[in-house]
């Protein structure tokens, strides 16, 4: 079968390094959504979603991208990124409603430190693939 036949929706990791490397995890669309570490999380698991739509159970590829996704969603759960993605999806969410306060508090530049210090990690363990 064709590849683009079975698979709607294509995601490489080679894209997802490409989109780390030029922010797009970080700038909003025209809707003013911001991917984020979600975004980041949703790609991989497309990846990996696409391997098994378009992969037999049992051929190697398939076994390898069961592997990897095993691997991933271990170092996700075992971070503390999740936590961080969906307080970003709601601060995200608030400032397109609209009620995200206009005040920047310590917490606040705290968190965005924290966050800027995970994607950074991120960033280099996807230049590692």
């Amino acid at each position: 079968p064709n590849y683009f036949s079975v698979v709607k929706t294509p995601m490489d990791l080679g894209t997802i390094k490409t989109r780390v490397v030029t922010g797009y995890y970080q700038k909003a669309d025209k809707s003013g959504q911001i991917p984020g570490l979600v975004g980041f999380r949703d790609d991989f698991r497309l990846v990996f979603e696409n391997c098994r739509k378009f992969n037999a159970p049992g051929t190697w590829i398939r076994n390898e991208g069961d592997q990897l996704q095993r691997q991933f969603e271990a170092w996700w759960k075992s971070s503390s990124i999740e936590d961080v993605a969906n307080k970003q999806n709601f601060e995200n969410w608030e400032k397109i409603q609209g009620r995200a306060g206009n005040q920047t508090t310590t917490d606040q530049v705290s968190e965005a430190d924290q966050l800027r210090k995970q994607l950074d990690e991120t960033k280099q363990r996807v230049a590692q693939l």
